[in-house]
């Protein structure tokens, strides 16, 4: 699923992808890096990757990973959130891309996310 604001000064994107089942999240964060990393556009911008680490994600464990990349000449920021839902057993992969200049304004967007972030079990 992705998710991108629209209109004048739109420069963001939200991607999400979920799992059955629990997968190594560096499995899950090294494939997101791959998949940026074999895209024409983030080539020619210059991607790069800083090392992935740990840290919370809407109270939960992620491996995380952030990066930088020029779009048509503009600076834009990322970050890939890994983690897993023992609730609904599902690893989630959630990557985040901005403009750079605008990032901090949109951080309570990105918190609204986080913070709402969850599922339930499916009855069978």
């Amino acid at each position: 699923m992705s998710l991108s604001k629209e209109g004048h000064g739109a420069s963001a994107d939200a991607f999400i992808e979920w799992n059955h089942g629990k997968i190594p999240l560096d499995t899950v964060c090294n494939f997101a890096i791959e998949t940026y990393m074999s895209e024409p556009a983030f080539l020619a911008g210059d991607i790069k990757f800083a090392k992935p680490a740990y840290e919370e994600y809407g109270g939960h464990k992620a491996l995380c990973a952030n990066f930088d990349v020029n779009l048509l000449g503009i600076k834009n920021v990322g970050k890939v959130h890994c983690f897993y839902l023992e609730s609904c057993d599902r690893t989630v992969m959630i990557a985040y891309l901005q403009n750079a200049d605008v990032a901090a304004k949109q951080k309570a967007d990105y918190d609204i996310i986080e913070n709402s972030f969850g599922c339930k079990k499916q009855k069978k």
